[in-house]
């Protein structure tokens, strides 16, 4: 699941013009996300300690400019003939000893798009055909590192890679999803399943 990050052009009235710019590493030890963990300075406690990341705040850390970038990720980039990009908006985290569970807010830009030439779209497209109109989703990682060990790499590839979340985590992670849903306009309450 690559990450990627995209020039964006907007002028006030037209479509925003994505272009490929470069792939980078969420992960990793020198990664913006345990950079950023790190850098807090925080005694490691058993609770863990959550923090959170917007799109702005990784762009920054990886030295890239705010104004005209977006960080995009590639849900599906070995299926054939198929667009899935989404931009992130925002990344929390609970980081305990050994492990961080996360939780990316995703914006869709284009869901299951089926293209002949899917890689060609993929380097520079607009927002014209974005049928979802900019949903808002979440989804669920974890990376093998916290305060003690591990190299902050993601957890297992496979077809199951989601982490195990304990009562104060799964907390924190429906705290924040109801505070975006509540930032869009949208009464969670009011949804229907």
């Amino acid at each position: 699941m690559p990450f990627i990050i995209y020039n964006v052009k907007q002028k006030a009235g037209e479509l925003s013009t994505y272009s490929y710019l470069k792939k980078v590493s969420l992960a990793g030890r020198k990664g913006p996300i345990a950079t950023y963990v790190q850098s807090l300075g925080l005694a490691p406690k058993d609770s863990g300690i959550k923090w959170h990341l917007s799109e702005q705040n990784i762009l920054l850390i990886l030295g890239q400019s705010v104004e005209n970038s977006a960080l995009i990720v590639d849900l599906k980039p070995k299926v054939e003939r198929n667009v899935s990009l989404y931009r992130i908006e925002d990344v929390w985290g609970d980081s305990r000893p050994g492990w961080t569970p996360i939780m990316l807010s995703l914006r869709t830009l284009y869901v299951d798009l089926s293209l002949e030439d899917a890689d060609s779209f993929k380097k520079s497209f607009n927002d014209k055909d974005n049928v979802f109109d900019g949903d808002l989703i979440h989804e669920f990682l974890y990376l093998q590192g916290g305060f003690t060990s591990g190299g902050w790499s993601w957890g297992p590839i496979g077809s199951v890679n989601a982490p195990l979340l304990w009562p104060g985590s799964l907390k924190f992670s429906y705290d924040k999803i109801i505070e975006k849903f509540r930032g869009d306009g949208i009464n969670f309450e009011d949804i229907v399943y």
